[in-house]
């Protein structure tokens, strides 16, 4: 809407591919439906088979979802070994600056200096070429559990499964 398209007027439909066995494509729709809700974005989906370069699905679409989870708490396994860095050049992008950033910050030893770099790094990609948008970042959160739900567990990297929760009969509330 900033950019002059209030409302989503004159802004061709969003192509963005769609992944029927990813786990978390409910997340996307929702945000692809708030983008038609509140920016009057329309979104045109695709779906294919992989997200793979080799597909062609990169060059079709205009937006592509990624998540990462990282493996270790270091931003060099999101910005350096991530998909969506991968996505990224898959596409043809190339940017010498953040790749003479990485390469700084992976051979720095000074972990101020170190994350700083990754900073810069981070802006580049979201504030100066707006090439990643996070639109959320996990946390360890808090989870509530009822006493009625059983086998409630979250896995090593803190997500849920919920093939063995058992919701039973909640108990009667006194009448007052």
């Amino acid at each position: 809407a900033r950019a002059g398209l209030a409302g989503g007027l004159g802004l061709r439909p969003l192509k963005i591919p769609r992944v029927d066995r990813f786990p978390n494509s409910y997340v996307y729709e929702e945000i692809a439906r708030q983008w038609g809700e509140n920016l009057g974005v329309e979104i045109q989906w695709e779906d294919v088979e992989s997200w793979a370069a080799e597909s062609g699905v990169m060059d079709r679409c205009d937006v592509w979802w990624a998540g990462v989870i990282s493996d270790f708490p270091d931003p060099s396994n999101i910005l350096r070994q991530s998909d969506i860095y991968d996505a990224l050049k898959s596409s043809g992008w190339e940017d010498p600056r953040f790749e003479d950033i990485l390469s700084r910050a992976a051979r720095c030893l000074e972990p101020s200096e170190r994350m700083a770099l990754y900073r810069q790094a981070d802006r580049l990609l979201v504030a100066e070429q707006n090439l990643v948008i996070p639109t959320s970042y996990g946390a360890l959160g808090f989870y509530l559990v009822k006493p009625w739900v059983e086998n409630f567990r979250l896995n090593g990297i803190r997500q849920m499964n919920l093939k063995d929760v058992v919701v039973g009969d909640r108990p009667a509330r006194p009448s007052s």
